[in-house]
């Protein structure tokens, strides 16, 4: 199956904020997928082949739906931070694969711009 998609979406993070966007996936026809059967898994990394700073799975953080729709949700509890804290903006990578009888498609990759936060989240 080819999927359309556009390929480069990029991110903007911000420490002790709830990361929330939609993909709408068609494919070469226009038709929306179907991901209610599929799997997938997101990874940001401090570089290629780097760090794995956040993962993502179709179990905890994605959200698959039958009418083309992917929503990534990164908790506004995540640990976005790396070793040492992160006290200053960085430019981390990132990609998503998709899993569909059989196939995987990384469906959109590019980079998650994060923006350390001032105040603290309620526990």
């Amino acid at each position: 199956m080819s999927i359309e998609s556009d390929k480069i979406v990029n991110l903007k993070a911000e420490v002790g904020a709830t990361l929330r966007h939609r993909l709408i996936v068609s494919d070469e026809n226009g038709a929306l997928v179907d991901f209610s059967s599929s799997t997938a898994k997101l990874q940001v990394r401090d570089k290629v082949g780097g760090t794995v700073i956040v993962e993502l799975t179709d179990s905890s953080g994605l959200t698959l739906g039958a009418l083309g729709e992917i929503d990534i949700r990164v908790e506004a509890t995540e640990d976005w931070t790396s070793t040492p804290p992160l006290t200053s903006p960085a430019r981390w990578v990132y990609d998503l694969l998709v899993t569909t009888t059989g196939d995987t498609d990384r469906l959109v990759e590019g980079v998650v711009d994060v923006v350390p936060g001032i105040t603290s989240p309620s526990p």
